[in-house]
């Protein structure tokens, strides 16, 4: 994959004051478990100061074991 290949696609909201809101991270099932999911959260983080916003927020399904193991793990 090249830099110019989409591995996912992340949608970011900004929601009341200066809090942005992740409505969905996807990565493409043939780009799973080679750290664009790491990737993805340091682009928001950058994304988010550029923005100003002073929180994130997200809703993690409770049947999304790969998200729930990634915000376990402090992504």
């Amino acid at each position: 994959m090249d830099e110019n290949t989409a591995a996912g696609s992340i949608w970011l909201a900004k929601i009341p004051e200066d809090t942005g809101y992740i409505y969905d991270i996807h990565i493409n099932p043939d780009q799973q478990g080679k750290g664009h999911d790491k990737q993805a959260m340091k682009e928001i983080g950058t994304i988010a100061k550029e923005l100003d916003f002073t929180k994130i927020e997200l809703y993690v399904f409770g049947h999304n074991k790969v998200a729930k193991t990634c915000m376990k793990t402090g992504l």
